[in-house]
């Protein structure tokens, strides 16, 4: 059995010559480490702007990772702006009250830059052969979800041999993944489309939205799916691997950023 885990350019699918539904936005992820003033108690925010999601991270000690998504004819004015100006832009972005959270933000890296796409494989799973993670399928970043239906993916995987082997695991795998892969997929690209719009409609449909979910049960609703609990939790025996899950989590973070 040959797992394919190598990201969104996989040599692994290229190599078994699977091909990719995908498109493209118009749009520019810059990414770059920062130091905050103040501890992000390891908590994840972002904010849904016209231009894309604007996201900071946590990382080790008071650092974060800050992931600004802007139209992809802007990326090269911003790229050439000073430190401070980009620093200064960030904290607009974000908005001054809740900067003031942080109470600085100082960019340790230089800007990277990539560019978002919206990809699912066609016959990601064949015999002998199962694609997982940005390998099988990419979304846009926003909210994260990326790397929610990679572990997913793994862990599923895991469980599914630990339990019968690999006779026809590729089968069940597809079975177990299908329907959470190509949900989220597609909620993702909704749901950044819909926040990138300035078209009237969709301006009111967000924010008739966002007004449903101040009601807790349908925010709680929300929240529940997007963390994968609507699926079968796995249970894996991670505890021989040495290092439990949450310990693997900060050092992708670290990694990706």
């Amino acid at each position: 059995m040959l797992v394919g885990a190598d990201g969104r350019d996989s040599q692994v699918r290229a190599l078994a010559g699977i091909k990719q539904h995908h498109r493209s936005y118009d749009q520019v992820c810059l990414v770059a480490r920062a130091q905050l003033g103040r501890s992000h108690q390891n908590v994840a925010y972002e904010r849904f702007q016209s231009t894309g999601p604007f996201a900071i991270l946590p990382l080790s000690g008071d650092r974060c990772c800050v992931v600004w998504t802007v139209r992809a004819a802007e990326e090269s004015e911003w790229r050439s702006r000073s430190t401070a100006e980009l620093c200064q832009a960030m904290a607009e972005r974000f908005g001054p009250a809740q900067m003031a959270m942080f109470d600085s933000l100082e960019l340790l890296t230089p800007l990277a830059g990539y560019r978002p796409r919206w990809a699912h494989s066609l016959g990601a799973v064949q015999s002998g052969l199962i694609l997982i993670g940005d390998a099988a399928h990419t979304t846009h970043p926003v909210a994260g979800q990326g790397v929610n239906l990679g572990i997913r993916d793994a862990a599923a995987l895991g469980e599914l041999i630990q339990r019968s082997g690999l006779l026809g695991v590729e089968r069940r795998f597809q079975r177990r993944r299908f329907w959470d892969n190509w949900g989220v997929l597609n909620l993702t690209d909704i749901t950044n489309r819909l926040f990138s719009s300035t078209f009237w409609l969709w301006v009111g449909l967000r924010r008739l939205g966002l007004l449903v979910l101040q009601i807790s049960p349908l925010r709680w609703l929300l929240m529940f799916v997007m963390m994968g609990r609507h699926q079968t939790f796995p249970h894996l025996h991670i505890a021989e691997a040495g290092q439990k899950m949450s310990d693997l989590l900060p050092m992708y973070s670290e990694q990706k950023c």
